[in-house]
């Protein structure tokens, strides 16, 4: 399952993927320490897939990108590279080589979403101004505050750490301020 270079484009890889983890095992119970993974991604993408109608990637467009005029954001490899998408590289002794990565549509939400620097600026500026960009809201004050809300501290036992995980955020003092982030990688590309 850990796999995210296997190839599916199908309508149904999302599901697949997460009728996958019906074989899994946990390695703590529940609540007993933090541990992360995208499957949790993978499987809200789903229920938004079921719950809304729609596809994944139809959801995201309409009522994130869009709203957000995030016009240089794509959840298909093939339209990305239409529009002129980076060539992703992996390090091979040392060195950058080009790599493309199997797309596999089961893991898009999880991280596989190719966007442009302004895009991302776009996104982020609803984050920090309360579900809103422009005048459009995706989503409530209230909302994002829940989204950016620590819930549990990511570390404990002799390792003790100030930095929290929210709803898909690490969250910690910094220098003063508190920081919400998150990084993300594929096997080709860092951010």
């Amino acid at each position: 399952l850990s796999n995210v270079t296997g190839q599916d484009t199908s309508d149904s890889a999302l599901e697949n993927r997460v009728r996958a983890l019906g074989s899994v095992t946990l390695t703590q119970p529940p609540g007993a320490t933090f541990q992360y993974s995208n499957a949790n991604y993978e499987t809200l993408g789903l229920i938004v897939q079921v719950v809304s109608g729609r596809s994944y990637e139809a959801y995201v467009q309409e009522h994130i990108f869009a709203p957000l005029d995030m016009n240089n954001s794509f959840l298909f490899r093939e339209q990305a590279c239409e529009h002129g998408a980076a060539t992703g590289y992996r390090y091979w002794f040392g060195l950058p080589v080009p790599f493309e990565m199997r797309y596999n549509r089961g893991i898009v939400p999880a991280g596989l979403i190719f966007s442009s620097a302004e895009d991302m600026a776009h996104y982020l500026i609803a984050h920090l101004n309360g579900g809103r960009y422009d005048s459009t809201s995706v989503l409530s004050p209230t909302g994002i505050a829940e989204l950016h809300r620590p819930a549990v501290r990511t570390a404990g036992g002799p390792i003790v750490t100030d930095e929290f995980y929210a709803m898909g955020w690490f969250v910690r003092e910094k220098d003063g301020l508190m920081t919400v982030s998150h990084a993300g990688s594929t096997p080709n590309f860092h951010a």
